[in-house]
């Protein structure tokens, strides 16, 4: 037998897992704290972690980090690292209208 009723709606969201965990304005700022420590040089994804504040990295810094290459201001290196990339650098170091 089937149930007439309504199941209640839960007010939770639940965000698909490649949804970016900030939004472009504090993506900019991590990639520019990551540009003044690291310049363009390659690091491993713990080391990028680390710059940006954390104790190394989880689940909170890698959504960071992860959020930092979808938006396309770090790339893929060589092997397993990242660095930022040739839009990450133009955001961080060119003034506007340049």
């Amino acid at each position: 037998m089937v149930s007439s009723q309504a199941q209640p709606v839960s007010s939770v969201r639940v965000r698909s897992p490649n949804y970016p965990v900030l939004d472009l304005r504090d993506a900019v700022q991590k990639v520019r704290t990551v540009y003044q420590k690291q310049n363009v040089h390659p690091a491993s994804r713990d080391v990028i972690a680390k710059v940006l504040g954390y104790a190394g990295l989880n689940g909170a810094s890698g959504g960071v980090v992860s959020t930092l290459v979808k938006y396309g201001l770090m790339e893929q290196a060589a092997g397993d690292q990242i660095k930022v990339s040739g839009d990450g650098l133009d955001v961080v170091v060119h003034r506007k209208g340049d």
